[in-house]
């Protein structure tokens, strides 16, 4: 096991899952983890879903003008030519790579 290889998305995700059973755990045992009424629960979770829509949004790109939706269009265009590059670049390299591997093996021979 790479411990050390785990990103930090993996161990909040666990973390997240074991708090999560844990609460239905002790839920389940008749305690109350978390000794807060309904309505708290549901304006904390109402405000939090507000919060972050409002993020998401705001985050996001809202290409709303015709010439926003164009720029999105040549940014996607640009992008993609870039992965070509890098991808073309990484073949010849490969083959290059290829290439002086079989002469260095036919050399042996």
């Amino acid at each position: 096991m790479n411990l050390k290889g785990v990103s930090k998305d993996v161990w909040i995700r666990l973390v997240v899952l074991a708090l999560a059973l844990v609460n239905g755990i002790l839920t389940a045992s008749g305690m109350n983890p978390i000794a807060v009424s309904e309505t708290e629960l549901y304006v904390f979770l109402s405000n939090a879903a507000m919060i972050g829509a409002s993020l998401w949004t705001a985050w996001k790109n809202n290409s709303i003008t015709a010439s926003a939706q164009q720029s999105d269009i040549i940014m996607k265009n640009l992008k993609e030519a870039a992965v070509k590059i890098i991808l073309d670049q990484s073949n010849r390299l490969l083959a290059e790579q290829e290439e002086a591997v079989n002469a260095t093996a036919e050399k042996a021979v």
